[in-house]
């Protein structure tokens, strides 16, 4: 947490201590020099937080929140030496709200729901700035199969949906289908498996 007027010389530090929250705070801090690997980040003292609030913590990464009442406990696999989260900490309203007006610092595409599926699968995904998007389906021979998405989208949250048919609107065969988000530089690809 970065508490510059806490010492002017050591301005980081591993702690942090505020004042009674009222109807919503958030707490933004950066951890660095990460590593590749698996990090932990646990949160003790929740239990002296009111009932009535949630506590979020939101990896500003890809902007996926965790409920640290269920678990106060946080595991992940950096996905870069620095990353930012945000604790948000309120009202039921408040946090989701808050937790809405969120976009990740880079282009970010969820593993599919279900997996495997039939007859139709989800692929979620979100862009941090306006951009061109194209979300193609291939096969395993590289083979595009159904365009998914082509077309310039603004920042935010984005679902769509495949019911395993290719352009021509025929049914594909079973097995593993490759999904690429392409927007600006970023490239991702997930695999997806449809069963029949």
């Amino acid at each position: 947490f970065y508490r510059p007027d806490w010492d002017v010389d050591h301005s980081s530090f591993a702690t942090d201590i505020r004042p009674a929250i009222a109807d919503h705070e958030r707490w933004d801090f950066r951890l660095e020099n990460l590593g590749t690997q698996i990090a932990e980040l646990s949160f003790e003292g929740l239990d002296l937080l009111p009932m009535d609030q949630q506590v979020f913590l939101i990896n500003r990464q890809n902007a996926q929140a965790f409920d640290l009442r269920s678990n106060p406990n946080y595991e992940f696999v950096p996905s870069s030496d620095n990353m930012n989260f945000t604790i948000s900490v309120g009202s039921a309203e408040q946090v989701q709200n808050f937790m809405s007006s969120i976009t990740p610092e880079v282009p970010f595409m969820s593993q599919n729901y279900p997996n495997p599926f039939n007859p139709i699968t989800t692929v979620s995904y979100a862009l941090p700035k306006a951009s061109g998007v194209s979300l193609i389906v291939y096969d395993l021979q590289g083979n595009m199969v159904r365009v998914l998405r082509s077309e310039f989208q603004s920042a935010g949250w984005y679902e769509c949906s495949w019911d395993g048919l290719n352009n021509s609107g025929l049914p594909v065969s079973t097995g593993i289908y490759l999904t690429r988000l392409h927007t600006g530089s970023y490239i991702q690809t997930i695999k997806m498996l449809y069963l029949k």
